[in-house]
């Protein structure tokens, strides 16, 4: 499962999904995501909804993932903001963040009822609300700089 708190790997969701099982499931790699391209993806965290864990298979995700995350490295960057962008908007995959530590940029895209991602905006001043997660108000900082951890729980309501 995960287990990091910031932007290099397996990120800030993980944190409350451990505690938190309501929410569903999150794995960072080695989990795939098989696209109708028939691409095997391998996204840098996915999330999958309580009422889709069906989808989940021993080494795969069958369907879409209910939120994709993918930290771009300089070599990664038109690959994730590209053609896993077009994959996973095709796929179906409700929620897609693109987080981009060397910017210190997060980009955060929903499907809107049209089947098209829409660039979704900060709800206050350096708090994104997720719509896969219901609940979880991530302070975009929290991806740049880890928090203190009381100071996490308290604010992911884990305490």
């Amino acid at each position: 499962m995960c287990t990091r708190v910031y932007a290099d790997s397996s990120t800030l969701c993980c944190v409350p999904l451990q505690n938190n099982i309501s929410w569903g499931a999150c794995w960072s790699l080695p989990l795939c995501c098989v696209t109708r391209s028939e691409r095997a993806r391998e996204p840098d965290i996915l999330f999958v909804k309580r009422e889709n864990l069906a989808r989940l298979k021993a080494t795969y995700v069958e369907g879409p993932a209910d939120l994709v995350v993918e930290i771009t490295s300089p070599e990664s960057l038109l690959r994730d903001r590209g053609e896993k962008y077009a994959e996973y908007e095709l796929e179906g995959v409700t929620e897609y963040w693109v987080i981009q530590p060397e910017a210190k940029r997060a980009d955060f895209f929903v499907l809107n009822e049209g089947g098209w991602y829409e660039r979704q905006r900060e709800a206050r001043e350096g708090i994104y609300l997720s719509t896969v997660m219901e609940g979880l108000a991530l302070p975009i900082e929290w991806l740049w700089q880890p928090p203190p951890l009381a100071e996490a729980l308290k604010k992911l309501n884990l305490v």
